[in-house]
Formats: structure tokens, C-alpha cells, sequence
């Protein structure tokens, strides 16, 4: 994988008054994808310009997947450079912590286009999976820029749940939260379960990033794919029960694994005080 600085990249509009709610984080959680410039992101607003180029360059991608698909080529590769790339690049962590009503949509275009490319989608399917991916990335700079263009005002944005005491806790809570949103699903609420995916994500799962990632990063960055986009992927297109609980058997096998993780990282600690 290149280093952010060796790949260094510099619509679906959303309601105005959605994006007015975005967070101005004052702190940067640890990512699964790679180091966080902290620096820039506590100067975010200062740093608009870069992001466009991110949002630029990940798009020059997509006419290259477009064409060898179109011609009968593989593109899986090709694709999973995008979403590496996408996990590297700046603007990755100025959505996710600064535009946070944005960053599940550019997941799950990019999965979206991910599935087309490797399922049987004719070129049309394609071509409209890319077009996501590219709305979608400008969805998320534009709630980057309105963002930037509050900072230093009140923010009217939820708070964050008190972390528990424990990452095992956590955790725990975090399999109730996805058992309430299937529960939702399965009640035809899909509105309240995708918001209960995405707050467990953002108010429970990142503080537990930093501590899971020195362990098993790869267990991280597929939790953040989950949680961001295929479940919500799933729920969107109607899937049956079976597979939602499939997944969700999963995820749960994967937080059982990071629970494990933490009770020892816990102990470690424990026993250096």
C-alpha cells in the first residue's frame, strides 16, 4: 500500500440544513486505512484545496475501470486500488470526522461500484455505479467545505454517548445497537435502522480504533466496510432477513474477535500500572 504522502490526492446534494448538523470533531480518531495527518485535520478548512484534488483524482480513476470493463478485462484490481486509494487520500478522514452524514454514502457507492464490477452488471450498470461514486465524493467536499465555513460557531450537532468503562463493554453495546437495527429492518423501519448503524459506528465503534488497529488493522478496515456499507447496502436493497442476519452473524463474529482484543490490550495495561 502507497503512504498518504507518496499517493497524496490533494451531485447528491444533501439538505442544507442535514449538513448545518455535521460535527466539527475536535479530536482525530486513529483509522484502520492508514495515518491520520492530525495537523491538517485540526486546520481542515485550511486545507479545501487539497481536498478538491483527493475528490479529483480518485474520480481520473473511474474512466480507466469504465473502458477496461466496457472491454471485457478484469477490473477487480483496478478497483481494489480505488477503494485503497480512497482509504489513503486526506479528504477520507476529513469526511469521516467533519461530514459524517456524508462518509456512509461514499462507501457504499464505491462497494456498489465494487459488486458491479465483479457480479454479471452489463456496462450501463456500470457506468451508473461509477456516476455514484463520483456524486457521492463531491457530496461528501461539499459537506466538507460547509463545515469549514462554520467552524468557530456553535455547533448544534448530537453529542457522542459517555464511553463505557471498558472496550469489551463497548462492544456489547455495539451488538445490541446492530441487534435493535435488524430488529428495525425486519419492521419495515429502515430509516431508524441505517441511523442506529451509523450512530453505533461514529459513537461507539471509532473510539475503539486506535486500540484494535495496533492488533489486527485488517479486522478494523473490514468492520469499517460493514458498518458503512454492506449492511446498510443490504437494508437499501431489500434483503431478505436471511441475508441481513447472515451478515450481521459476521460482524458479530468479527466484534467477538475485537472484544477478545481489547480485554487484552485492558489487561496489559493493567498490568504496567
Amino acid at each position: 500500500m502507497q503512504s498518504s504522502a507518496a499517493f497524496r490526492f490533494s451531485a447528491i446534494v444533501a439538505p442544507a440544513a442535514l449538513l448545518a448538523s455535521l460535527l466539527l470533531a475536535p479530536a482525530a480518531p486513529a483509522f484502520g486505512h492508514g495515518e491520520v495527518d492530525e495537523d491538517m485535520l485540526a486546520e481542515f478548512q485550511l486545507h479545501l484545496d487539497d481536498y478538491r484534488e483527493d475528490v479529483e483524482h480518485l474520480i481520473e480513476e473511474l474512466d480507466p475501470i469504465l473502458e477496461a470493463h466496457a472491454a471485457g478485462r478484469d477490473t477487480d484490481a483496478a478497483v481494489a486500488e480505488l477503494i485503497e486509494h480512497w482509504e489513503e487520500v486526506a479528504i477520507h478522514a476529513a469526511i469521516e470526522t467533519r461530514a459524517t452524514v456524508t462518509y456512509p454514502t461514499v462507501w457504499q457507492a464505491v462497494i456498489g461500484l465494487q459488486q458491479a464490477v465483479s457480479g454479471s452488471a452489463d456496462d450501463e450498470a456500470v457506468r451508473a455505479a461509477a456516476e455514484r461514486v463520483k456524486a457521492a465524493l463531491w457530496q461528501g467536499y461539499g459537506a466538507v467545505r460547509l463545515a469549514a465555513s462554520q467552524v468557530g460557531q456553535a455547533s448544534t450537532a448530537p453529542r457522542a454517548d459517555e464511553a463505557p468503562a471498558s472496550g469489551p463493554e463497548t462492544i456489547q453495546r455495539i451488538l445490541a445497537d446492530l441487534d435493535a437495527a435488524v430488529a428495525a429492518y425486519g419492521d419495515g423501519e429502515l430509516a431508524r435502522a441505517e441511523e442506529l448503524i451509523h450512530a453505533t459506528y461514529m459513537n461507539r465503534f471509532e473510539g475503539l480504533e486506535g486500540d484494535l488497529i495496533a492488533r489486527d488493522p485488517d479486522l478494523v478496515s473490514s468492520l469499517e466496510k460493514d458498518f458503512n456499507a454492506t449492511l446498510p447496502l443490504l437494508m437499501q436493497e431489500g434483503a431478505s432477513m436471511a441475508r441481513v442476519n447472515e451478515t450481521l452473524a459476521a460482524m458479530r463474529r468479527q466484534l467477538e474477535t475485537a472484544s477478545g482484543i481489547l480485554e487484552d490490550v485492558e489487561q496489559s495495561r493493567s498490568e504496567v500500572f
